[in-house]
């Protein structure tokens, strides 16, 4: 249970610390935008929806990370109390 724990708090830790803040337009390196005729996945620019849909993705994780270690440490609490 113990390692469980560490592995959710690591976990939490890992998604709270701060992205890299993006280049604003003016920040950017000038130079001529390049027509793109590759259809790879990897390649292509993401859209504001599936950016959006992330985020949304990202908040939902970490609210049923937050509700998994808050479930374990009342467990933990409740064993520790139990032993006594």
């Amino acid at each position: 249970m113990r390692r469980e724990i560490d592995r959710l708090q690591n976990e939490l830790i890992a998604m709270n610390e701060p992205q890299p803040r993006k280049k604003l337009n003016k920040e950017r390196e000038r130079r001529p935008k390049r027509v793109s005729h590759t259809h790879h996945p990897a390649h292509r620019r993401e859209d504001d929806t599936s950016k959006a849909a992330n985020t949304f993705m990202d908040r939902m994780r970490l609210f049923r990370l937050k509700n998994d270690l808050q479930m374990l440490w009342d467990r933990r609490d409740e064993v520790s109390r139990a032993g006594k």
